[in-house]
């Protein structure tokens, strides 16, 4: 079965890009940790609530929407459509998504076991976190 061009152009950025697809995956299983931590931490303190549940699922829909963008426009440009820029967005959408992911699973780990937020790594995390909130306070 021949798909389409005007649909395979988007899924060819996915199917023919290793590092689009590790990327892609990373994001994915970081996701589900991501929420399967956050649980696991509502039910220790014994404050897990439902509209918490639905907010974090409006954001990792946001973040799948994200994704779809990524794919839109790289399908774009790989079309042949001039955007101005030949630059792959989709990859870059993935690095950000995985970073922030990881953030969020450190920040997690930490609240669940205070005894490792006291690691480097966390001191670290907590530094670039402070210094991107002291950095956004500026540009308001």
């Amino acid at each position: 079965m021949n798909i389409p061009y005007f649909i395979d152009v988007y899924l060819a950025q996915v199917r023919d890009s290793q590092q689009v697809k590790v990327a892609l995956t990373a994001v994915l299983v970081l996701m589900v940790i991501d929420v399967l931590m956050g649980s696991i931490c509502a039910a220790a303190n014994h404050n897990y609530a439902s509209y918490k549940a639905r907010e974090g699922a409006m954001h990792k829909g946001s973040e799948l929407c994200l994704i779809l963008l990524g794919v839109v426009v790289d399908g774009a440009l790989t079309g042949g459509l001039n955007l101005g820029t030949q630059t792959p967005v989709l990859l870059g959408i993935c690095v950000a998504l995985i970073c922030a992911e990881v953030a969020s699973i450190l920040e997690i780990v930490g609240t669940i076991n205070p005894e490792l937020a006291n690691n480097a790594v966390f001191k670290l995390l907590k530094t670039v976190q402070d210094s991107a909130s002291a950095d956004s306070g500026k540009s308001e």
